[in-house]
């Protein structure tokens, strides 16, 4: 993305928040030395349109090069119960605090169209979107609903399916609402080609001090034990608690096999824009555990402290074995895999009661660093961010 798009992109949201109500959300992330900063604007043009807008820098600290590309770029319009978008954006879906594992927080952002409605007890809501990052066709349809069925509990479905090739009547079904994908499989009369569909579903028990919650995506079956196929699936479960007055505790643990968001032996049909996870925000092949603790000082000061410990192999989220020895060697933590343990700390405080600051860190002692046996290192990373609420 050129300079010339970049200052285009900020001048119009700086303006344009002149004018009408505006939030704007800057993060500063320093990891392993590469510095990425991204600030994003959300102005309300009317009170049902919205423009989104981000643009993002990142480089390589003591190296005098830095990218620079926008972020987001949308267009939304919303009411009570309809929302409707187009545009470069990302998603967040899911009931988990750390690791959600079909669209993570900070998951890879991608030029979609998309709507959304509710009703009394549900929401509902259908994303058209290209993942490509070269010339290759390469497509995604999600759809996500959202039960409300009593007050202490919470459910949601959710399918995606990315194509390498158009398919008959793949208009419908990006379009139409409830239209399971996975029927283009099946169904008389369409031939098509779904080299990549994901199963996904997520609950939420809500009790008094006490929140349960979990997450699970799949996207090969079967998968019991006696199964000869590969076994792609991710898990995310976790509690979170206010059993002492001021105090929240979240314990999480996430498990993704490997090769659960590639699914493809020949073609990149991974949930995935390049090597940016859409799903868990450190890719596949991993187990993570989360302890956090977090107490709020008033209604301007609250810090949190935790430990974490994750693992990871070295296969990349794109990659897919060659022979089921190679992936019966590699189902899990394949290859030499990193292990992480670490503490994690912050805070969050409102300058104003317009402007909020939050500063979270994490450094951790790696085994088998950078995935070479029985080396030792360490891991850490900062990121700052600032919350703007303009009138």
């Amino acid at each position: 993305m050129n300079t010339l798009l970049i200052s285009f992109l900020l001048l119009l949201s700086v303006s344009t928040a002149g004018l009408a109500n505006a939030e704007v959300h800057s993060t500063w992330r320093l990891n392993q030395g590469e510095v990425i900063v991204d600030t994003q604007v959300a102005v309300d043009l009317t009170s049902n349109f919205t423009l989104l807008s981000g643009v993002e820098f990142s480089g390589i600290m003591e190296v005098n090069e830095f990218q620079s590309k926008a972020s987001t770029f949308a267009l939304m319009y919303a009411t009570d119960r309809f929302a409707l978008w187009g545009g470069l954006r990302d998603y967040n879906v899911g009931k988990a605090r750390f690791n959600s594992v079909f669209l993570g927080d900070n998951s890879a952002a991608f030029p979609s169209i998309g709507y959304k409605f509710k009703g009394e007890k549900f929401t509902y809501q259908k994303i058209y979107g290209d993942l490509s990052v070269t010339d290759d066709y390469k497509r995604v349809g999600i759809h996500y609903m959202e039960f409300h069925p009593a007050p202490w509990l919470t459910v949601g479905l959710g399918e995606a399916m990315v194509t390498q090739e158009p398919f008959d009547f793949d208009f419908l079904y990006d379009v139409v609402p409830l239209l399971p994908y996975y029927l283009s499989k099946y169904l008389p009369g369409i031939h098509s080609r779904p080299n990549n569909s994901s199963f996904y579903g997520d609950f939420e028990l809500s009790f008094t001090h006490l929140d349960l919650y979990g997450e699970f995506v799949v996207s090969e079956f079967p998968i019991t034990p006696t199964a000869t196929n590969p076994d792609l699936w991710g898990l995310t479960i976790g509690a979170e608690t206010q059993l002492i007055p001021n105090w929240t505790t979240i314990v999480e643990f996430s498990r993704v096999q490997n090769y659960a968001y590639a699914n493809n032996s020949l073609l990149d049909t991974s949930f995935a824009v390049g090597t940016q996870p859409l799903g868990h925000p450190h890719g596949d092949d991993l187990e993570v555990v989360d302890l956090q603790l977090r107490r709020a000082w008033n209604s301007n000061l609250a810090t949190n402290v935790g430990f974490f410990y994750r693992a990871w192999g070295d296969n990349g989220i794109t990659e897919w074995y060659t022979s089921h020895e190679q992936y019966k060697e590699t189902r899990f933590l394949g290859g030499i895999p990193e292990k992480l343990l670490g503490t994690k700390f912050g805070v969050t405080y409102g300058l104003t009661p317009t402007l909020t600051i939050d500063f979270q860190a994490e450094i951790g002692r790696a085994s088998n660093f950078r995935h070479q046996q029985d080396r030792i290192g360490y891991r850490h990373s900062a990121v700052v961010a600032l919350h703007w609420q303009l009138p």
